[in-house]
């Protein structure tokens, strides 16, 4: 099964500061946006050992994200929206 990383029906304005939180965790992965969630679905996840990251784009350089991150927070775990921008790991 293929997911998307793209939602339609939610939209953002522009010239604003966005949280936005990737969740995965007991098989489901979930989308927040400012604390609330916008996409959930069942996924498959296989542990990577190795490899690449991206950030701002896809690997094969296309779809450039066009805007600022202001900030990037990763954990070892899953975290309830609340909990991710505090000290509290």
């Amino acid at each position: 099964m293929a997911h998307t990383l793209y939602a339609n029906k939610f939209t953002h304005p522009l010239r604003e500061w966005y949280h936005a939180a990737l969740v995965y965790e007991n098989g489901t992965m979930i989308h927040y946006v400012n604390g609330i969630e916008e996409m959930r679905d069942r996924i498959k996840y296989l542990p990577i050992n190795g490899g690449n990251v991206s950030i701002g784009t896809r690997m094969n350089k296309r779809s450039y994200f066009r805007g600022e991150i202001k900030f990037i927070r990763m954990t070892d775990r899953a975290l309830p929206p609340e909990k991710f921008m505090t000290n509290e790991l």
